[in-house]
């Protein structure tokens, strides 16, 4: 289905070569054709726990809090509210 507006059109008919997707990603957002499925929130939750482990490491090495928050602030927060502006 075609969203434009508040006019939904049907899609064309698919051709033979090329296999349609059921989702469409743009600037790291992932739509789907059913909105209750949570891929992107997945998506967004590894990325965001693969990011995790450096901060923890850096907590190691005995970087301060500022440092800390800055990270968090620059590596985490910001995959997380990317997508909700």
């Amino acid at each position: 289905m075609v969203i434009r507006g508040k006019v939904t059109r049907p899609l064309p008919a698919p051709l033979p070569m090329i296999v349609r997707k059921s989702w469409l990603k743009i600037l790291g957002v992932t739509f789907q054709e059913i909105p209750f499925m949570w891929d992107h929130l997945d998506e967004l939750m590894s990325k965001a726990c693969s990011r995790m482990y450096i901060i923890r490491i850096c907590k190691y090495y005995g970087f301060s809090r500022k440092e800390l928050d800055l990270l968090f602030h620059s590596l985490i927060l910001s995959i997380l509210v990317f997508g909700i502006e």
